[in-house]
């Protein structure tokens, strides 16, 4: 069989993955790259993705190759881990609702880096990437009435708060977490819940 990986190169999943098997498997960054993929036999094919990929995002490019390859095979078990396609949900509703996001993740993330992209294409009016709280400017919240916070990976309420404690204390925080039903979870997932939280500045 010959195996396409949907993933993004460099990351650090889709290159452990290919190391397993490199003359059987074939990187598919996006809907775009599947025109350049070729295979073997058409007849013995099958997907995998990496892991950290919304639904969506993967989706839209296993329909592309089973275009291409009729007799695309799926894997055994589902590869998708929503907290991804969670995560990303609740960021549009907070670009909605929010004058900043700003995204508490590594600028290294891929993860956070599309956090960023889903917030600004959800027209959010101010979108911004940090470690910790450190680094919130005041200048980010000036004029700003309501900001929402989402982690770009997992993370214990604990952890997540504790990146918010440096925000200013006159400010009111109110969270919501997106637990996944342990049915359509992968057992590779993460099962910590995802905290969203959003300060009210004080007037």
């Amino acid at each position: 069989f010959d195996i396409l990986l949907i993933g993004h190169e460099g990351h650090e999943e889709v290159i452990g993955t290919s190391g397993e098997a490199p003359d059987h498997i074939t990187l598919v960054d996006g809907p775009d790259d599947v025109a350049n993929v070729e295979v073997r036999d058409p007849d013995r094919v099958v997907w995998l993705s990496q892991t950290t990929l919304s639904v969506d995002e993967t989706m839209e490019t296993v329909g592309a190759l089973k275009n291409k390859f009729p007799n695309l095979l799926s894997p055994p078990s589902d590869d998708i881990c929503y907290a991804t396609q969670n995560r990303q949900i609740a960021v549009k509703k907070l670009a909605e609702d929010a004058d900043l996001v700003i995204v508490v993740g590594s600028k290294n993330s891929s993860n956070s880096q599309r956090l960023v992209e889903v917030a600004l294409a959800a027209s959010a009016p101010k979108v911004q990437l940090i470690d910790h709280a450190e680094q919130i400017k005041e200048t980010w919240l000036q004029d700003a009435t309501t900001v929402g916070s989402p982690p770009a990976h997992p993370l214990p309420r604990s952890s997540s708060r504790a990146s918010l404690s440096g925000w200013p204390p006159e400010a009111t925080t109110t969270s919501k977490t997106s637990p996944q039903p342990k049915s359509q979870q992968p057992s590779h997932c993460p099962r910590n819940f995802d905290a969203t939280y959003v300060r009210k500045l004080a007037a």
